[in-house]
């Protein structure tokens, strides 16, 4: 059976911790922020759903930066599972 390698930056890198898998499905590990290209709307990965970020000053408060959002396919974004808003 052949191997997917997929590349991944250091900002997701850093955030693999043992225990969670890369799949088809969730192809970024818990804590991967995400966004749609052209949409200011950022989302985090949570037990391989997407929550959304309700404002920049949530954001900011949880300590995320910019440089650790990962822009990606409405395909990808769209096999992800919605879960709760963070507010």
């Amino acid at each position: 059976k052949p191997s997917i390698i997929k590349t991944v930056s250091e900002n997701e890198l850093g955030l693999i911790t043992a225990g969670d898998s890369i799949n088809s499905v969730s192809s970024h590990p818990n804590g991967t922020l995400i966004k749609l290209a052209g949409d200011p709307q950022v989302y985090l990965i949570e037990g391989g759903k997407i929550r959304w970020i309700t404002s920049f000053e949530v954001f900011k408060a949880k300590g995320y930066t910019l440089e650790q959002v990962i822009t990606v396919s409405k395909t990808e974004f769209d096999g992800y599972e919605k879960g709760e808003e963070i507010k």
